[in-house]
């Protein structure tokens, strides 16, 4: 393939044909499997080609080679391990951070973020606190009290919420059920590791 500017997608930026026959044409957004800016006929102008869609999940760009200004090669992917880990979280010990009357964690991580389990009998209290990571939250039973910046909101289940870094916040359990929230944390948290 000649050197080309690599898109991942449509662009408007390259939207006429700048070789000596003119004939290339901006891509459609609507055109399934494409993948670069232009259409051409053929490669005699050096001009993009219409390739198949490879999913972006099977290249992630930090994958790719890229060789020489604007020329794009296969990638290369190497993997880090020869194991894929799954983990049974009834298993797991749970941690105490706040105390036996305050949620318990079971927490999982990677290299870059973390997942928690936790779970919350009726009446238990995380009190104010802040952390350097971003949270987000998934209720998956129960009914929380959500306390961020001077603000109360109640999230029930199926609620989702966002917590950014080093914003102080806290969490109370309201009703006579337990709660189940999954949070994630990136990056992860050290302190939760055990």
């Amino acid at each position: 393939m000649p050197p080309a500017t690599f898109w991942r997608g449509c662009t408007t930026r390259r939207s006429r044909c700048t070789c000596p026959t003119g004939t290339c044409a901006p891509c459609s957004r609507n055109e399934p499997g494409l993948r670069w800016g232009l259409l051409h006929p053929d490669s005699s102008c050096g001009g993009l080609q219409r390739r198949p869609h490879q999913p972006r999940a099977n290249y992630p760009n930090r994958y790719r080679n890229v060789l020489g200004k604007g020329t794009v090669a296969e990638p290369s992917i190497q993997a880090r391990s020869t194991s894929v880990p799954f983990f049974d979280s009834d298993n797991r010990p749970a941690l105490t951070p706040f105390g036996d009357q305050g949620p318990a964690l079971r927490t999982f991580w990677g290299d870059n973020i973390m997942i928690s389990l936790v779970d919350m009998q009726a009446g238990s209290v995380v009190p104010v606190h802040s952390h350097p990571q971003e949270q987000a939250g998934y209720v998956v039973s129960g009914t929380l009290e959500f306390t961020m910046q001077g603000e109360t909101t109640t999230v029930g289940p199926g609620g989702v919420f966002f917590v950014p870094g080093n914003v102080e916040h806290s969490v109370v359990v309201k009703g006579t059920e337990t709660a189940r929230v999954v949070d994630i944390f990136s990056p992860i948290r050290e302190d939760y590791k055990y």
